[in-house]
């Protein structure tokens, strides 16, 4: 798992445009095309829109919306959404879970996140999941690293949204309805390790990492290759003192996954014989004078060496590890 860093500026504006855009979304579905539902800005795609507003949404859910803020609901740190959606069921005095299936299907069409994920038909298509991954700029999969997870949008007057990566809720959209669009809770993630691993897995602060929080992540944990003669086989073990850091990635199934790329272990092994610090020196001052050894890392093994970027390439803290070379 890497950690998502929220101060970096782009990351910041994807949250600021993320929270005034769903801010608007939920507003038409509560208000509708009214004065007071509109933002101040006039080229807004929301409000633009032809969103309609929802019919028999009970007054007191408006009122449970308008008591915490709809902003707060989507712009909050991780740390705040779990309190805020059991404030909003106390203030509708009820559960979630307690719902009928119908009162349950109407509350899905205010926080309507197969609506607002779904691909846009045309460039003046409204704020989607494609914007929101396209401003945050993850190019692989930020729970196991192993996949490209880009987003891929033309650049042509039609803007086609070609493909972007899935996008994880890191509380569950079945528990926590109320948090299926805000911003902490949506986990740029590749289709195996948001459906197949995790799928309806249910994670807490206590025991779980959580990707905007826990900066140290790729620091508590390091991944050792071992190989097995008996089995003719790389093994994986996860050596990490944090038991949180243990147990994300033990529930992430992270060492049987990275067990499956033999031929990649492989070749690290053989990579982590042969080349040491002085080769990519030597290499470096071949190549052009100018690289660094942390270009040349990057070039000769294709991965980043710096925690803070290996989400631009897929098995960078994989082959950081096994590799092991010290390089500044």
């Amino acid at each position: 798992m890497l950690y998502i860093n929220d101060s970096l500026p782009h990351i910041a504006l994807a949250h600021q445009i993320h929270v005034k855009h769903i801010t608007c979304y939920i507003k038409r579905k509560l208000y509708g095309n009214t004065k007071s539902s509109r933002c101040s800005d006039v080229t807004c795609s929301i409000c633009t829109s032809r969103i309609g507003k929802i019919k028999g949404v009970p007054t007191i859910w408006i009122k449970a919306f308008e008591d915490i803020g709809i902003d707060k609901i989507v712009e909050s740190p991780p740390k705040q959404l779990g309190a805020l959606s059991k404030q909003f069921w106390n203030k509708v005095g009820t559960t979630y879970s307690k719902l009928s299936q119908a009162r349950k299907l109407l509350f899905a069409k205010i926080i309507d996140y197969t609506d607002w994920a779904s691909k846009p038909k045309n460039a003046k298509s409204r704020y989607s999941a494609y914007d929101l991954c396209n401003n945050l700029k993850i190019s692989t999969c930020i729970y196991c690293n192993r996949l490209y997870t880009t987003t891929v949008i033309t650049n042509k007057k039609s803007k086609e949204r070609i493909i972007r990566p899935t996008l994880d809720h890191w509380y569950s959209q079945e528990t926590y309805p109320l948090l299926a669009l805000s911003f902490y809770n949506l986990i740029p993630s590749c289709s195996p390790c948001n459906s197949s691993v995790k799928h309806r897995m249910n994670f807490n602060l206590r025991n779980t990492i959580h990707p905007y929080i826990d900066q140290k992540i790729t620091e508590d944990y390091q991944l050792v290759s071992t190989f097995d003669k008996t089995l003719n086989t790389f093994k994986i073990t996860v050596d990490s003192n944090n038991s949180k850091v243990r147990s994300t990635l033990k529930r992430m199934k992270i060492k049987e996954i990275y067990e499956h790329h033999q031929s990649e272990l492989a070749d690290l092994d053989l990579l982590k014989r042969k080349y040491n610090k002085k080769y990519l020196t030597d290499l470096g001052s071949l190549l052009d004078k100018r690289l660094t050894q942390k270009d040349v890392y990057r070039v000769l093994f294709g991965v980043e060496y710096e925690d803070e970027n290996f989400s631009n390439r897929p098995l960078s803290k994989l082959k950081r590890d096994i590799l092991n070379l010290k390089i500044k």
